[in-house]
C-alpha cells in the first residue's frame, strides 16, 4: 500500500468519524439518543448550496478560460504568422511596462 492510498483511508476515517460524532450530536439535540436505527442528516440551507454552486461554475469557467488560453499560446508557438506577431506584441508590452512603471527598471533591468 503506497503513501497515497493511506492518506486517502486516514481522511476518510476521520471524515466518517466527523459524521458519526454530527450524527451524535444531531440525536442527543433532538432527544433520540436510545434509537439506533434512526439516522438524522442536517441539510444546508439554500445560500449555501447557491454559494458553493457557484464558485463550481467560476472554478470551471476559469478552468476552461485556462485551457483555452493554453491552446492559444501552442498555436502561436506552432504556426510562423502568430509566433511574429505574438514576438511583437511581447515586445511592445515590454516597452510599455518599462514606460509606464519606471521602477521595474531599476529592478529587473538596471
Amino acid at each position: 500500500m503506497n503513501v497515497f492510498t493511506k492518506r486517502t483511508q486516514k481522511r476518510k476515517q476521520k471524515r466518517l468519524k466527523r459524521k458519526s460524532l454530527e450524527t451524535e450530536r444531531l440525536k442527543a439535540q433532538h432527544g433520540l439518543q436510545d434509537s439506533t436505527d434512526i439516522i438524522i442528516v442536517e441539510h444546508s440551507n439554500t445560500l449555501t448550496v447557491m454559494i458553493q454552486a457557484a464558485g463550481q461554475i467560476v472554478r470551471f469557467l476559469a478552468a476552461t478560460i485556462f485551457v483555452g488560453f493554453c491552446l492559444l499560446g501552442l498555436a502561436s508557438v506552432c504556426f510562423p504568422g502568430p509566433r511574429k506577431e505574438m514576438v511583437e506584441i511581447g515586445i511592445a508590452l515590454i516597452t510599455q511596462l518599462r514606460e509606464y512603471l519606471p521602477f521595474l527598471n531599476v529592478i529587473f533591468w538596471r
